[in-house]
């Protein structure tokens, strides 16, 4: 359960949007993942700038994954100042933890997005 929703619990029950789009940036980032991505094997097209559509939809999966995580701390920030000390869910003690990290230059919003898409995605595999 992450942020007291269950996304992943029945995926043909897509009622809600939101669990919709969760899961279609999760099949598509599995799908793309496999892909054969010509930089890979000829580097000197990524020194060209040339992007295929496999690298096109990688940005854009990680942009739409970012944004949604984002939107998760964000919620759980406004959530967090009313809320009762007995539920805490993973991010709600992230947010308490953790703080900004001078040293590596990332704020605690980047880092805790970081933990969350790093635990999301070693559940699939």
């Amino acid at each position: 359960m992450i942020g007291g929703k269950r996304y992943f619990e029945y995926l043909q029950d897509m009622d809600n949007d939101e669990n919709g789009h969760i899961v279609k940036l999760i099949k598509e980032y599995m799908h793309i993942s496999g892909e054969f991505v010509p930089s890979d094997l000829i580097p000197i097209l990524g020194w060209f700038g040339f992007e295929g559509q496999v690298l096109k939809s990688m940005k854009r999966v990680a942009r739409d994954l970012d944004k949604l995580v984002g939107s998760w701390i964000e919620e759980h920030e406004v959530v967090g100042v009313n809320k009762s000390n007995d539920k805490h869910d993973f991010i709600d003690v992230m947010l308490s933890v953790i703080e900004d990290d001078a040293a590596s230059g990332h704020n605690r919003d980047t880092i805790i997005k970081a933990n969350i898409t790093v635990c999301i995605f070693s559940l699939l595999f």
